[in-house]
């Protein structure tokens, strides 16, 4: 498990470093398209240090107090004559439909509470729990029952064989035991992970470092460049401008992607 975290750590590093290099882009000047490019991601990688940090803040804020959504749909003119054709009522009065939910992932379980308003005013709350590891969810509005409902995700393996006797071979039902025994695991290693995201989420140090080295990869195995002189008009405003230009060719991106996929091995 901690080996499969780590390889998935790094997997998830390198591909956000590779998105990041491909979309920063650069406002400096300099002697060369390389230096230019070498100065860009500096940059960059100095800016998402700090942004990253920001997330990883909130994010474990949010572990503790939970995380905050709020959705809100607003009625238009012809939702109210459609709502009033589908049902037979009167539906001039209602203008939004709002829910205001937080989630919390705790011991293996995940925890929602909803908030339910109508044009503003609460009228209502839903509980729910999923208990993803027994498959089972629960759910409660307090306003009608104090009691919670057991709702079954899926069949009970019981229930499905006991269906299924007369079609199904021991073979078969051998088969139903062992993948639903293997869903179950996955489904608590999953809930493992959404309860502690920074198992999987890389570190900023690990994260700056690989956009930096992926970034100096892709911007060394460039070819050579064309440096033209070239006069920029907007609205009577003229400047003159240095532009440099780089193609790749295809022997260059082939060698781009071998270091890259050496490089990633080595990580």
């Amino acid at each position: 498990m901690n080996r499969s975290r780590k390889i998935m750590k790094k997997l998830t590093a390198a591909a956000a470093a590779s998105a990041l290099v491909l979309s920063g882009t650069s406002q400096v000047f300099a002697a060369s398209y390389k230096e230019t490019e070498k100065a860009a991601l500096d940059k960059l990688v100095a800016g998402f240090s700090a942004y990253w940090d920001a997330v990883m803040a909130q994010y474990e804020k949010g572990q503790e107090t939970g995380f905050n959504a709020k959705m809100k749909l607003t009625v238009e003119e012809t939702g109210k004559a459609v709502l009033g054709a589908m049902v037979g009522m009167d539906f001039s009065w209602l203008n939004t439909v709002t829910m205001d939910m937080t989630e919390i992932i705790k011991d293996g379980k995940e925890a929602i509470n909803a908030d339910i308003l109508l044009n503003d005013a609460p009228v209502g709350t839903m509980n729910i729990c999923m208990d993803l590891a027994n498959m089972t969810e629960y759910f409660q509005i307090p306003e009608l029952s104090q009691n919670y409902m057991a709702i079954p995700l899926i069949p009970s393996m019981e229930e499905t064989i006991a269906d299924e006797t007369g079609a199904m071979s021991e073979e078969d039902i051998a088969a139903y035991q062992a993948y639903m025994e293997e869903y179950q695991a996955s489904m608590e290693t999953y809930l493992k992970i959404v309860s502690d995201m920074t198992t999987v989420l890389p570190d900023t140090k690990t994260l700056s470092t690989l956009l930096d080295r992926y970034g100096n990869i892709l911007i060394e195995n460039f070819g050579d460049e064309t440096v033209t002189e070239e006069a920029l008009s907007v609205e009577g405003v003229s400047e003159d401008c240095t532009v440099y230009e780089e193609i790749l060719t295809e022997q260059e991106v082939l060698s781009i992607l071998r270091e890259v996929l050496t490089t990633a091995k080595e990580d």
